[in-house]
């Protein structure tokens, strides 16, 4: 079967007049490398809180640990302590439905130690950025040579597209450091293997364009896609739809060689000489992985596709969720999601200017519902034109060069990049129709925008005369585009991880306030007397001080949250060490009030040797107490460093170790007290000393 392209094109550039650029030009491999590892640096700043620790724990990233453990005791089935909310209860087991690929790549040092269990997050979404970052700057390369041939390259083209590349890591990619979580991690995983399959997908289209009848890539983007199916669903179906349609497209030509010219066409893609091992190639990714995917969930689930989504624990947990799915006929997918989710990514006031440090944050309302839709959760979050204007933009011209006028790139080769654009456009969609608004959400949608705006951005860049001012003029834009986008995401990722969001390293959220108030203006500062509780939480950011800064708390638009204090809020630097075997719970803390004692317990748990912490409410009528937390080892001897929060004003409960290690947190109806204090018994030796904030003075005046 013929391909209709020249000899010549086997050892010469893309038209045969000269050498391929990318070989002979070191400086746009420069560009886009040093501009992807610049931004790996930046996302490493934030998923390690600036403290470059990449084994710390956090909170929701020990879901893929749990599963590991589970696989290497022989089982599905995981730890119900370890995920909580999150585990799905089927026949008495507990199961998670996040994919077992990033389990998997814990394995081997999970085999060789348990002191990583809960600390291995950060490190995986490193190499998971780094695996994206890679890929955008490849895809960049591969379009720049299908767009642009044998064109050579200028300084202002090096400049326009290693911003792009900046551009598309700094969107919502960056943003997902701003927490270690296995949310953001599954992401990353499935946004990094799908961008890896469509950068080979692409390759291996353009070689056949070019009469090069190699397998590798087209293995290699299969591979991918199987991978990226085991990290998350959706995204990895996006990679399939993509093969699926180049292997509809060789298939039709096999059967019917009549249409190799128009279906190529439409395809954008030369059909090869021998397509059955094409064929087989897809073939085997498509069972490989919906085979393998089905199976697995088979197991979990009892069904070899879908959620049974009524018995998850938030199901019965959280009343927002039942409620969603109650009036959306028990499911969380549907169309009338529809038009508040696509009026929210493309809204283009979804950012607030703020007076604090980094000067940008996330609007204060809530996304917008169109019409009666019932969401599970809408979080606050930022849109496409505001967080990654250069990626939106030039992904539309990219849709123009590869589906419009054959002169937006070199002989038409941009519609090279259709089967790949539609295939993850299909993974995108499933945010659209989902009910949830979440900022992390965006991130779905980058493999199909990568993709057009690298095309996007070569064709743009084509348009323009080297050396020429429109050329300096898309340089420019580029550079500012990305700029502007590394700013959006970063600021509003620190302002999630330090004032928003559960979980916040020890201490990062009073560096963060302190940074704030040295470098000016100080935040909106409410002060509260000493015995009274809280108001109610005010607009995002607000800061209130308790009494003589006896506690300091700041808003995140919901509830307050501690950031430091003392006795007031229970918050102490504690060492706990043990004297004899436990016999029954022993306070730590108390706090006393009119109405009845809160208490921080440590008791036995299960055989001996092991112990664990528990709060008890005790009214004078009944004694109430809260979930156990995790079993820890407890022997004459055992010396524990703790950094604690019992806080009445808020509910809040919060205990973690010297490794940060989360010994206890829970949201308890706690009793109105005074100064927690700490307390003790025969078996256990207490000695605490009270947290404080450094910079109180500065927040409240003189």
């Amino acid at each position: 079967m013929a391909t209709g392209v020249p000899t010549s094109a086997l050892t010469e550039g893309p038209s045969g007049d000269g050498p391929d650029p990318l070989r002979s030009d070191s400086r746009l491999r420069a560009s886009v490398t040093v501009a992807a590892v610049m931004v790996w640096t930046l996302f490493a700043v934030l998923v390690t809180y600036g403290r470059f620790d990449v084994v710390h724990p956090e909170t929701f990233g020990n879901f893929y640990d749990a599963q590991a453990r589970a696989l290497l005791d022989g089982r599905l089935a995981v730890d119900p302590n370890q995920v909580g909310f999150e585990g799905f209860q089927m026949d008495g087991a507990t199961h998670i439905y996040q994919g077992l690929v990033p389990t998997i790549g814990r394995l081997p040092v999970m085999v060789v130690t348990d002191r990583l269990d809960g600390r291995l997050t950060s490190l995986s979404m490193l190499a998971a950025m780094a695996v994206a970052l890679g890929h955008v700057a490849v895809l960049v390369l591969v379009a720049r040579r299908l767009v642009r041939g044998p064109a050579p390259v200028g300084r202002g083209e090096v400049v326009a597209l290693g911003a792009t590349v900046a551009a598309a890591g700094g969107s919502s990619l960056l943003f997902l450091g701003s927490k270690a979580w296995v949310y953001h991690e599954a992401l990353l995983w499935g946004v990094a293997f799908a961008l890896a399959s469509g950068t080979h997908l692409l390759r291996w289209i353009e070689r056949g364009r070019l009469g090069r009848a190699d397998l590798a890539p087209l293995v290699w983007s299969g591979g991918f896609a199987v991978l990226a199916v085991h990290s998350r669903f959706s995204t990895g179906l996006g990679a399939l739809v993509s093969l699926g349609l180049v292997g509809l497209t060789v298939a039709a030509v096999a059967l019917r060689p009549a249409l190799q010219d128009r279906v190529g066409r439409i395809a954008g893609l030369s059909v090869p000489v021998r397509p059955l091992p094409v064929l087989a190639v897809l073939v085997a990714t498509a069972v490989v992985s919906l085979g393998s995917y089905a199976a697995v969930n088979q197991a979990r689930f009892q069904t070899p596709f879908g959620l049974p989504i009524e018995r998850q624990g938030v199901a019965s947990s959280d009343p927002e969720f039942r409620a969603a799915l109650a009036a959306n006929g028990g499911s969380l997918f549907g169309l009338r999601y529809s038009p508040s989710v696509l009026v929210q990514l493309l809204r283009p006031d979804a950012l607030r200017l703020r007076g604090e440090f980094p000067y940008l944050g996330l609007p204060l309302d809530r996304p917008t519902v169109v019409g009666d839709a019932l969401f599970a959760e809408r979080d606050r979050s930022t849109s496409l034109p505001v967080a990654a204007p250069w990626v939106l933009a030039t992904a539309v011209l990219g849709l123009w060069a590869a589906f419009g006028p054959r002169r937006w790139s070199h002989d038409g080769a941009a519609a090279a990049a259709r089967p790949v654009v539609v295939g993850a456009a299909t993974a995108a969609g499933g945010i659209v129709v989902l009910g949830y608004i979440a900022n992390r959400y965006q991130a779905d949608l980058l493999p199909a925008l990568a993709v057009a705006s690298a095309v996007g951005a070569a064709a743009l860049v084509g348009r323009t005369r080297p050396g020429g001012r429109g050329r300096r003029v898309v340089a420019g834009l580029a550079v500012l585009g990305a700029l502007w986008g590394i700013w959006v995401n970063a600021a509003t990722a620190v302002e999630y991880q330090r004032e928003v969001a559960a979980g916040a390293w020890d201490g990062s959220r009073s560096a963060w306030l302190s940074l704030q108030t040295r470098l000016g203006p100080a935040p909106d500062v409410l002060r509260v007397p000493e015995s009274a509780p809280l108001p109610p939480a005010g607009p995002l950011g607000r800061v209130a001080v308790v009494g003589d800064c006896d506690a300091v708390y700041r808003s995140n638009g919901d509830i307050w949250i501690l950031i430091d204090g003392g006795p007031a809020a229970g918050a102490f630097r504690l060492t706990i060490r043990s004297t004899g075997d436990l016999t029954g719970p022993v306070p730590i803390l108390e706090g006393v009030g009119p109405e009845g004692s809160n208490r921080l317990v440590v008791e036995p748990d299960g055989p001996p040797g092991l112990a664990h912490l528990q709060i008890e409410v005790d009214d004078g009528t009944e004694v109430r107490k809260s979930f156990p937390g995790p079993a820890f080892r407890w022997t004459p001897g055992t010396e524990l460093e703790l950094s604690t929060e019992l806080d009445w004003r808020t509910d809040t409960v919060e205990v973690r170790d010297s490794s940060d290690r989360r010994l206890l947190g829970a949201t308890v109806d706690l009793l109105p007290t005074g100064d927690v204090t700490p307390a003790g018994g025969p078996e256990v030796e207490v000695s605490a000393s009270a947290r404080g904030f450094d910079r109180c003075g500065r927040l409240v005046g003189p």
